[in-house]
């Protein structure tokens, strides 16, 4: 597809697939956005033009701080609805299936909220079972709907946990754990402005999952 990609630490990249193919009207970012699920990774943009590829969350060194010293500008802080908090995956060509939910968000929705995914790529039961924790994991993020504008902070990426720190009583004392979702850097020399825009999500683990598989 012409796309140059940098692997990191993604083991579900390892994996052979029998099988891939797209329906010819799909296009070459609905075969990245595929592999990746197949694969439980994300991507990121990285140096020339490349896609940096890596399981979710990416490995980090640190954790960066957002606002621990009362740099946010402009932000706003909410919860969100969940799309999903139950996901079920089945492979009707390898006879496949497996079901993953957080019952902690389900309870704090009130209800059970379930997506299906059919995919004949999906190999076997194990495969279902990551890629059902994958997609949930990756809903489970709209359970924050957070937006931070700081001073433009190139060392941030898309998909790195920070520590966020707002106003008095925005946040806990000492901040929360957050994941960007979004990120745009903004530098306009003419108007002194050089801000980065975050939008930022739940931090894995704010709730723990169960995944089922068939006896």
């Amino acid at each position: 597809m012409g796309l140059r990609m940098e692997i990191g630490e993604a083991p579900g990249l390892a994996e052979t697939l029998p099988h891939f193919s797209l329906h010819p009207h799909q296009s070459a970012l609905a075969a990245v956005q595929a592999l990746l699920r197949l694969g439980r990774a994300v991507a990121r943009p990285a140096a020339a033009d490349a896609l940096y590829i890596s399981a979710y969350p990416p490995p980090q060194e640190s954790t960066p701080q957002i606002g621990a010293a009362g740099e946010v500008r402009e932000a706003a802080y909410g919860c969100a609805r969940y799309r999903c908090t139950q996901v079920r995956v089945a492979s009707e060509a390898h006879d496949a299936y497996a079901e993953s939910e957080s019952l902690a968000a389900s309870q704090a929705m009130g209800l059970r909220l379930s997506a299906a995914l059919e995919d004949n790529r999906v190999a076997n039961d194990a495969m279902a079972a990551g890629v059902a924790s994958y997609v949930l994991a990756l809903a489970l993020l709209e359970g924050r709907a957070d937006e931070a504008t700081v001073p433009l902070r190139p060392d941030l990426e898309v998909w790195d946990v920070v520590t966020l720190e707002g106003e008095a009583g925005a946040t806990p004392p000492g901040g929360s754990a957050r994941v960007i979702t979004g990120l745009v850097e903004e530098a306009s020399p003419a108007r002194r402005r050089y801000v980065t825009k975050l939008g930022l999500g739940s931090a894995p683990g704010d709730y723990s999952s169960r995944c089922l598989m068939r006896a």
